[in-house]
């Protein structure tokens, strides 16, 4: 019996060496390429009130003192692709505290193909906290995209909404202040993805990384969101609890998890943002910034995902600033049943009316746009109707129409008809309409067609007590 003892004491303590070396090496391998990453590769240089990042590239002699001249520091690193942010001069409005918050909330911001989230977005965040605990958060909101009459157009509409939580340091706007991307046409294709969507995510890349640049030292800790989340009620006590939590669990970690989806609702200490900016810089053309945050995770040997739950924040945009791409995503735990639209189809330009009373703010625009919201008026009358007149003619060759709600499936028309007219005056009838849709293709054939359109109508045929809700309206055209 004690040599069986003596045999099993044996292998056991062999396994617990081989396991002590296999994690030895493991460590040692994570600190050298850590290294790599923060020394050997992207540099960062604090000059006054500029975050430069420096990649390494081959260049001429000539190229690097040029560059190096530019970048005023005695650093022997070649110079490549050069990111630089100068706060006061990328500040549109809002102003900085004289000391730190406890939160930055991070929000880039693009134009959308036919609608925006944005306002929505923000009431969420604000109405979701106290005037205290505004004090000790910054919502930094970047205008990434390059049309500068709708970045100017954008901010001057919101500094209107929203003076005060401009004058408290409690909202910021900025945008890059020179050009500063690199030739998107030399990109090379990853993961198969088409040119346009290699493109759009490098930008991403390029503009988070600007973004946390632009953040570093302005609070405690950061956050990143995008423009088209709900926030839930005490959001930002959750946050905090979370975080006092972790710390005083002493457990390690790099970045908190506070929503499921992508990079939203990623939460890290503000000395981890350059770290963070450097390493989606040296790999922006190569990965998605959520592929890239996991492996810097990795390299910071945080191996397993930190998550509050349930999430905080939700996903509810649909249309994508990438055009043409549609996304439905949203975070399992949070998620409700709604219903959503079929096509989600970019009508053409239109003014929409109806005599039927609306019901607070489900207006009759709603279910002409790409939201999802809807409109509900109030049991309409015989002789009612909804109306879309087109800004110019249009050459239409289709109509989609969808009354009710899963959760209001009675709230339909009961009898009404649909009309066309060339001026807005003189009306053609194309066919009655009833129930829960209705749908005209010109493949099937209408003789009384006309070849452009200046107004499409619905009018009520019969007085009804039950409300009307019309969730969607899709006008299909040839462009």
């Amino acid at each position: 019996m004690k040599c069986l003892k003596r045999n099993y004491c044996y292998s056991y303590g062999q396994k617990v060496i081989k396991g002590a070396v296999i994690l030895l090496i493991l460590q040692i391998t994570v600190i050298f390429t850590y290294m790599h990453l923060t020394v050997n590769s992207t540099k960062v240089f604090q000059d006054r009130n500029y975050y430069k990042l420096y990649q390494n590239m081959l260049l001429s002699n000539a190229t690097k003192i040029e560059r190096l001249d530019t970048a005023n520091t005695q650093s022997d690193t070649a110079v490549g692709f050069q990111l630089k942010v100068n706060r006061d001069d990328a500040l549109i409005y809002g102003h900085f505290r004289k000391t730190k918050s406890f939160l930055t909330i991070g929000i880039p911001t693009m134009q959308r193909p036919g609608i925006s989230y944005l306002e929505n977005t923000l009431e969420s965040l604000i109405m979701l906290t106290t005037e205290q605990e505004r004090l000790e958060i910054v919502i930094a909101l970047y205008m990434a995209d390059e049309n500068q009459t709708w970045v100017e157009y954008t901010a001057n509409d919101l500094k209107k909404k929203y003076q005060k939580h401009f004058d408290s340091g409690f909202l910021h706007i900025f945008h890059y202040h020179e050009h500063m991307y690199p030739d998107f046409n030399s990109l090379y294709r990853t993961f198969n993805d088409a040119t346009e969507r290699v493109i759009w995510r490098s930008k991403q890349n390029i503009d988070y990384a600007y973004m946390f640049m632009y953040s570093h030292n302005i609070s405690e800790y950061y956050i990143q969101l995008e423009d088209d989340i709900q926030a839930i009620p005490n959001y930002f006590y959750k946050i905090k609890s979370f975080i006092s939590t972790m710390n005083k669990k002493h457990t390690k970690w790099f970045c908190l998890d506070f929503c499921n989806l992508g990079f939203v609702g990623k939460l890290v200490r503000n000395d981890e943002l350059l770290v963070l900016a450097k390493f989606l810089l040296m790999f922006f053309n190569d990965q998605p910034g959520d592929n890239l945050l996991g492996y810097l995770k990795h390299v910071k040997t945080q191996f397993k995902d930190i998550r509050h739950k349930p999430s905080l924040f939700q996903h509810v945009g649909v249309v994508s600033s990438l055009r043409g791409k549609r996304q439905f995503l949203q975070d399992g735990t949070l998620k409700k049943k709604s219903s959503k639209k079929r096509f989600y189809n970019e009508n053409p330009p239109a003014d929409i009316e109806t005599t039927i009373e609306t019901f607070e703010k489900h207006f009759p625009k709603n279910p002409y746009g790409l939201s999802d919201e809807y409109f509900w008026g109030i049991s309409p009358k015989q002789g009612d109707v909804f109306t879309i007149k087109f800004h110019k003619p249009e050459q239409v060759t289709g109509i989609y129409i969808k009354f009710g709600l899963t959760e209001q499936p009675d709230d339909i028309l009961s009898e009404g008809k649909l009309k066309v007219s060339q001026n807005c005056e003189n009306w053609k009838y194309i066919k009655s309409i009833h129930g829960h849709q209705s749908v005209i293709n010109l493949d099937r054939g209408y003789s009384n067609w006309p070849s452009k359109l200046q107004c499409v109508t619905i009018e009520v045929t019969r007085t009804q007590a039950i409300w009307l809700i019309i969730q969607e309206i899709s006008i299909f055209t040839k462009r």
